[in-house]
């Protein structure tokens, strides 16, 4: 992985933290610990490791991932949210997309 990409990782590992202390804030519900200690792993399978189309995130061929903490979710919410290019932005309590 070259520097520009580890850069470009954390950036977005940051707006899926940002977006977790805005749902947990938003929602006046939630745990938000658990959710910033999985922000980097799932930043990093979702934007670099998984095979997902962000135009066609219905694909059936595409690779799925199964959240068994679910004090995690708004961790695993605010990734979609981060693809800026798929969904508008919108906190992410307001998942899914209405």
């Amino acid at each position: 992985m070259t520097k520009q990409e580890m850069l470009q990782l954390k950036m977005t590992a940051t707006r899926v933290r940002m977006g977790i202390i805005e749902a947990t804030h938003g929602g006046k519900s939630g745990h938000p610990g658990g959710s910033l200690s999985a922000a980097d792993v799932l930043t990093y399978l979702y934007f670099k490791e998984m095979q997902i189309d962000p135009q066609n995130p219905q694909d059936p061929d595409r690779d799925r991932f199964v959240l068994s903490k679910g004090h995690a979710a708004p961790g695993l919410y605010s990734v979609p949210a981060a693809w800026a290019r798929v969904f508008p932005p919108q906190p992410a309590w307001h998942w899914p997309p209405r």
